[in-house]
């Protein structure tokens, strides 16, 4: 057996034991939220930084991740389905995003949630300053917080709890209620206002979005099928079922190969495509090389639970050790084929791992053990290879330009699985690397520290990447397992957010809010 062939072997025997070793419940969420609509400036802070970037979109945002959009701004998150729209002046942050989870603090700006899927078990909270809403039926809501405090809570379609100085009531299609800062006791509800222009945006948004045709082939839960009618066209394999090509992409164009590498907690070194379109096609489903042009194939089989987020469906050869067979100068990747499993670098359980392979028709088997591979199909097809040779990887500033197909050389490379073998720096986090000059914008102390109102204890923060960067450092690309990272909050406790204040639901009182028209009110609020 040659060296490369062992090599191989050993690194996807090391991967089956991942697999079986891997307890219930260890995994990261199935869901992120994407940051697909950039309009102005907007800012980004990682959970695990205190440092705010320029939001990209394609992030993927998840428990502990800040939004900010400057005047004038706007931005569009997804989560599944579901639309969360910034508009300006506008501070949130995700408490929690999980599998049964949508909780997000909003201490001044305004929201539009479209909410099209909301599961009998599932919470979807926005904590303000002054109030919690929590949204209990699928529908479309505005809230608008002013940074004086002042609060507006809008149900154009659906039903919203809300609870305010520990009094709970329910908002029902076409009610808003007003919560004034100076005496929120004193809320009261009226029919819903016109919609003005930030309104007619949204809706048409909405529109556009109730229409997509792409979810005949995909559901509509996965994150980023939004995009797809727009930039690409559906055909039919024999094999393998629906196929989306993308349109306008070079003749040389491979997946993978426009982007950038960030390591994205808790998942570990993640892709960011630069395409409008490229997130659902580099999380989901695999990639196939049809009649000279690259396909995403979704699969066909159909998916009974709610799809599993990938960091990135590829396999990584190279490293920069060398070895008998390899002079350690590279690190290069290659997309996955159907039908091939993906393995993912942090532990799994195996329905966890069935879930996320379900779409590409990959069999993980009946028990936790992992059939290694040791050819892949699109390993060899020209071009499919990219990567960096002698040069870092997961750089925030890098982009496409730096990701070439590979020499030969490479292409006969080890297999390293699916991480890189590379130990993420400060750098490799958000987009840290801003041209000389930029001024990074950022909401004012007083906002971004003040304290909001929820009905649901939300997990602790994050640890800091400081705080886990030594242990980091020995896991050889690989994210840190719950263990680990247990062993570093009690090393270094990171508290529970101190700017949310639970609300004992023993204290709360069920009531009727007054009824009363005062359409002026609001519009008499002076700034942002």
């Amino acid at each position: 057996m040659k060296l490369s062939r062992i090599l191989i072997c050993l690194s996807e025997l090391a991967v089956a034991v991942l697999i079986s070793t891997a307890p219930l419940g260890a995994e990261p969420p199935a869901r992120v939220g994407r940051l697909n609509l950039v309009n102005g400036s907007v800012s980004f802070r990682p959970g695990v930084l205190d440092e705010w970037s320029t939001a990209t979109v394609n992030y993927p945002l998840t428990t502990g991740d800040s939004l900010w959009t400057t005047k004038g701004a706007e931005a569009e998150i997804h989560v599944g389905s579901t639309a969360i729209r910034l508009g300006s002046n506008t501070d949130i942050s995700f408490l929690n995003l999980d599998d049964n989870a949508i909780q997000i603090q909003l201490t001044g700006g305004s929201v539009n949630i479209r909410l099209r899927h909301l599961s009998k078990n599932e919470l979807f909270e926005v904590a303000t300053p002054n109030a919690s809403i929590m949204l209990m039926a699928e529908g479309s809501y505005r809230i608008d917080v002013k940074h004086s405090g002042n609060a507006r809570v809008t149900v154009r379609l659906g039903q919203a709890e809300m609870t305010v100085a520990n009094q709970a009531f329910m908002v029902t299609s076409g009610q808003a209620v007003m919560v004034p800062q100076a005496d929120p006791q004193s809320f009261w509800t009226q029919d819903s206002m016109p919609a003005d222009a930030w309104d007619t945006w949204c809706s048409q948004r909405d529109t556009q979005e109730d229409n997509i045709a792409s979810t005949q082939y995909v559901p509509a839960d996965v994150v980023g099928v939004e995009d797809l009618d727009q930039y690409g066209t559906w055909t039919t394999t024999a094999d393998d079922g629906p196929a989306w090509m993308p349109a306008s992409v070079p003749d040389a164009w491979a997946p993978y190969s426009n982007g950038r590498w960030a390591w994205v907690e808790p998942w570990g070194w993640t892709w960011i495509d630069n395409a409008p379109w490229g997130f659902a096609p580099f999380h989901y489903g695999r990639w196939a090389h049809l009649d000279n042009r690259w396909g995403w194939i979704p699969g066909k089989a159909v998916q009974r639970t709610r799809p599993v987020y990938a960091p990135a469906l590829v396999v990584f050869v190279g490293g920069m050790e060398p070895s008998p067979s390899w002079s350690g100068n590279g690190i290069g990747w290659f997309p996955l084929g159907p039908h091939e499993a993906y393995i993912p670098p942090y532990k799994a359980g195996t329905t966890y791992l069935r879930n996320m392979n379900a779409f590409a028709g990959a069999n993980v088997g009946s028990s936790n053990t992992y059939r290694p591979q040791t050819s892949y199909i699109n390993r060899n097809i020209p071009g499919a290879l990219r990567g960096v040779q002698g040069q870092p990887f997961g750089k925030a500033q890098a982009t496409g330009s730096a990701y070439s197909a590979l020499s030969k050389e490479m292409a006969h490379a080890p297999v390293m699985g699916t991480t890189a073998k590379v130990v993420p720096q400060r750098e490799s986090i958000g987009a840290f690397s801003p041209p000389a000059g930029t001024t990074i914008e950022r909401p004012a102390a007083g906002l971004e520290q003040k304290p909001v109102v929820a009905r649901t204890s939300p997990p602790s923060a994050p640890t800091s990447f400081n705080a886990r960067q030594s242990e980091l450092a020995k896991n050889q690309g690989r994210p840190l397992d719950q263990g680990t990272i247990n062993k570093i909050e009690k090393a270094a406790p990171t508290p529970r957010p101190n700017n949310v204040n639970v609300v004992n639901a023993q204290n709360v009182k069920t009531v009727k809010p007054v009824q009363q028209s005062n359409s002026q009110w609001w519009s008499k609020q002076s700034g942002p």
